[in-house]
């Protein structure tokens, strides 16, 4: 029970954070439209790809590169420069 629960927790403070962040960017694309910069607020948005949120989050508390690599489909070398911070 007490996974079951924990499963639906972790499941709510994902779809939180996600609301969180889309606001957040939402909020920044916003003040740049106003700034009379060119920006399309919710392609901005929608630029942002959530579902690599529990990669980092899994990256963030221990899990190994290959527990990662699993939980993706995403090339390798595309996830490490994510999670190690650099940019190419």
């Amino acid at each position: 029970m007490l996974a079951h629960k924990t499963s639906w927790l972790f499941i709510c403070l994902h779809c939180i954070t996600l609301l969180v962040f889309q606001e957040s960017a939402r909020r920044i694309g916003k003040v740049s439209e106003e700034a009379k910069l060119e920006i399309d607020v919710e392609t901005y948005v929608e630029s942002f790809k959530p579902h690599i949120m529990d990669v980092v989050f899994a990256w963030a508390n221990g899990a190994s590169f290959s527990q990662i690599c699993k939980m993706t489909d995403a090339f390798e070398g595309t996830v490490e420069p994510l999670l190690s911070g650099h940019t190419y």
